[in-house]
């Protein structure tokens, strides 16, 4: 019965969730009209919340540093699997260069603090909820789904789904190589 189970988690694994965290059903097309990797830079989009604590992040207070959108929700086994390369991405570069900045899809907030606690993140999420205003001001139709955007606030990479995670440090790599 494991092996028969086995491809499923595969597809799983490779192509994200397609279910938001209240299990609405995303739909596939995001996996295939994905925002081409290596499109002209484009401005960020003005990006704000509260993160699990209560703090206030704004994306714009982060320029002259590369930032790493994350989006994710708790229920989501391929965000949940890329956590530990997540944390050590957040040791590997130095803070005042980089940040990695979760957006959590959980309609409650209250999964958000209990999945930081649980995975003991080095990081902080914005809690935007179900289909938020931020998920959806991105565009973001999978989970996980990865922006990088420059020191200058261009994005410079997307990627829905789980990424590799040599291309995703090497992409961070190269950016703040441009700023030295």
């Amino acid at each position: 019965m494991l092996l028969r189970l086995l491809p499923l988690g595969v597809v799983v694994l490779l192509g994200g969730c397609s279910l938001d965290e209240a299990g609405k059903r995303r739909p596939f097309s995001a996996y295939l009209l994905s925002w081409p990797k290596d499109s002209p830079t484009r401005p960020a989009p003005p990006t704000r919340g509260l993160d699990s604590e209560g703090r206030a992040f704004r994306l714009e207070d982060q320029r002259g540093k590369v930032v790493l959108l994350s989006f994710w929700f708790s229920d989501c086994p391929p965000c949940r699997a890329l956590m530990p390369h997540e944390k050590k991405l957040v040791e590997t570069f130095p803070a005042d260069r980089f940040v990695l900045m979760g957006i959590n899809a959980d309609a409650d907030p209250a999964r958000l603090r209990q999945m930081e606690t649980r995975a003991q993140l080095n990081y902080r999420s914005i809690a935007d909820g179900s289909q938020g205003p931020i998920c959806t001001a991105w565009g973001v139709t999978a989970f996980p789904t990865f922006v990088l955007i420059d020191a200058e606030g261009n994005v410079r990479w997307r990627h829905d789904g789980p990424p590799e995670p040599a291309e995703l440090e090497g992409r961070i790599r190269q950016l703040l190589n441009e700023r030295r």
